[in-house]
């Protein structure tokens, strides 16, 4: 994973926003390749291998991109290279240097995005190879473990939790790109874009969390 989203790891529980303590092993370039962290509030841990992130009580693989139960066809290479090229349009992923948050059957395209585009992309609840600038994030909770405005645009599969399309769009900088695979609703403070019939695309338009008021002394 890259340190820069290392650094905004964050405990996925239910108590105040707590950054994870991350102790590195090894580190590759720009990437953390082995090491541990922990939340210093509840001592949730996870581990890092080849590069992903796994959380205490995650079932490795048990999602690994598609609905427990339902199949989805196989795709050639030509299929993901169209499915790569659309995903980077409607992402707006123009300039390198971008942090993108890829779900459900987004995340089979993670390890080629992060190459074509030389973009830092998490894959949530999947099972990824290592591979450089993509790395998976595995879990047993519907939040989204990184900090307030993290990345730079999210792709949302159609089967996601309501609570994770909420926490996912809280990781989502304002301005940030988001495409949702219909029937998924579109969250009203996402403005739209522009849909077709697979998907909708749209852009954060206000502040997940409500403005905190000042007060003079």
């Amino acid at each position: 994973m890259r340190l820069d989203l290392v650094e905004r790891l964050r405990c996925p529980r239910a108590h105040a926003p707590t950054p994870m303590i991350v102790l590195a092993t090894e580190t590759r370039d720009r990437d953390l390749v082995r090491g541990e962290a922990g939340c210093p509030v509840c001592h949730l841990r996870a581990r890092i291998l080849a590069g992903g992130v796994q959380f205490d009580g995650a079932l490795p693989g048990a999602r690994s991109g598609t609905t427990p139960g339902v199949a989805r066809p196989a795709t050639s290479p030509t299929d993901d290279r169209a499915a790569l090229d659309r995903l980077e349009a409607l992402l707006g992923l123009s300039e390198p240097g971008a942090r993108v948050l890829l779900t459900g059957r987004y995340t089979r395209l993670a390890a080629a995005l992060a190459r074509d585009v030389d973009a830092a992309v998490v894959a949530l609840n999947a099972t990824l190879a290592a591979s450089e600038g993509s790395a998976s994030v595995q879990l047993a909770d519907v939040a989204v473990p990184f900090t307030d405005a993290t990345f730079n645009a999210v792709a949302l599969d159609d089967d996601l939790p309501a609570a994770t399309v909420a926490d996912a769009l809280r990781t989502l900088a304002l301005g940030g790109r988001i495409v949702g695979r219909l029937p998924l609703e579109r969250p009203a403070d996402v403005k739209e874009l522009a849909r077709d019939s697979e998907e909708w695309v749209g852009e954060k338009a206000t502040a997940s969390a409500p403005p905190i008021p000042l007060r003079r002394a």
